[in-house]
């Protein structure tokens, strides 16, 4: 996505077909508002435990990337002030969407990291159900033979 810092004139243009260079810069200022909507949706999915959730949400920011990306913009045009503070808006905005980022990738990491570990206590599990069920050497534990009640 296109950076703009404070104070300095953004990038703008025509875009490809007939759509003026004006309404392009309309257009990503809200691809940019939406794809910040979507990582607070994220952000909530996973504070909620959604996994399923914030997957999908992931399938709509890389549509919304992709048309960010998709849509081109010239330098040619200086805007008028009020699609210069829309500009503005949209540089606090990203910058937002920076920080919210950030956040995701640490909950993600802990999240990770939590799973793991509950992964291995399963596992290390394993040992005392065999022991419950006395396995007699030759892997037949779904049928056994014998139950050990002294355990």
């Amino acid at each position: 996505m296109d950076g703009v810092e404070r104070g300095k004139p953004p990038r703008t243009g025509v875009s490809a077909g007939r759509r003026s260079a004006k309404a392009a810069l309309e257009e990503r200022l809200a691809l940019y508002a939406q794809y910040a909507a979507v990582m607070t949706k994220q952000e909530r999915a996973l504070e909620n435990g959604d996994v399923d959730g914030f997957s999908e949400l992931n399938q709509e920011r890389r549509q919304i990337e992709a048309q960010v990306d998709a849509l081109s913009l010239e330098p040619s045009i200086v805007p008028d002030a009020e699609t210069l503070e829309r500009v503005h808006e949209a540089v606090d905005t990203l910058q937002s969407v920076k920080a919210r980022q950030v956040r995701l990738e640490e909950k993600l990491k802990t999240m990770r990291s939590d799973v793991s570990t509950e992964i291995k206590e399963v596992q290390a599990r394993k040992g005392p159900i065999k022991a419950y069920l006395k396995d007699d050497g030759r892997g037949a534990v779904a049928q056994p033979r014998r139950l050990d009640v002294t355990s």
